[in-house]
């Protein structure tokens, strides 16, 4: 027994060996004491008991709240490494779409460019442009080597109304075949 409970009851019987009748009050008050402190005890245990459910009960949901949590963190952590990956992969993609409209626009230069040399070929006019172009370029500068002598048609016409029109500014190269007007 707790000392608490003995020092009362220790007097109670003190008291009490004098006389019957004190005896007896003091036999009904020790037994409501000890009533009285049986049901302390049991509502303690239930009050403990209840207290240790309660605590079992708010671990197991703090176990929850953290197994949740953790998920949570798991699915973020996903999805980190998903933008992650997304941020790899768009400079990728640019630099690919980048070097395929490069090709794109070669493989399209290119095309024009032999058109353009097909449909030259076949055209007449385009000779005689491409040799007036070249006896216009020869005429204002030393850049290109004169032509041979031995050129005929629209050239050989050109060549001979610059020599009329310009006879004081043209010089003979060196093998002497054409003259060309220097600057």
């Amino acid at each position: 027994m707790p000392p608490i409970v003995r020092f009362p009851l220790l007097l109670l019987l003190t008291l009490s060996v004098g006389c019957d009748d004190r005896e007896q009050q003091l036999r009904i008050w020790q037994q409501e004491q000890v009533t009285q402190i049986q049901r302390h005890a049991q509502e303690n245990a239930a009050t403990t008991n209840a207290l240790v459910a309660a605590d079992a009960e708010s671990r197991k949901q703090f176990l929850e709240l953290e197994q949740d949590l953790q998920n949570q963190r798991n699915v973020l952590e996903q999805d980190r490494q998903a933008v992650a990956t997304a941020r790899e992969r768009v400079p990728l993609l640019a630099v690919a779409l980048q070097g395929t409209s490069a090709v794109l626009l070669g493989i399209l230069a290119l095309g024009v460019t032999g058109y353009l040399l097909t449909r030259a070929q076949s055209d007449d006019g385009a000779v005689e442009l491409e040799e007036t172009l070249l006896m216009e370029l020869c005429s204002e500068s030393m850049l290109f080597p004169p032509l041979p002598s031995a050129v005929s048609g629209p050239v050989a016409a050109l060549t001979a109304t610059d020599d009329v029109a310009s006879s004081a500014s043209l010089t003979t190269n060196p093998s002497g075949d054409v003259q060309c007007r220097t600057s």
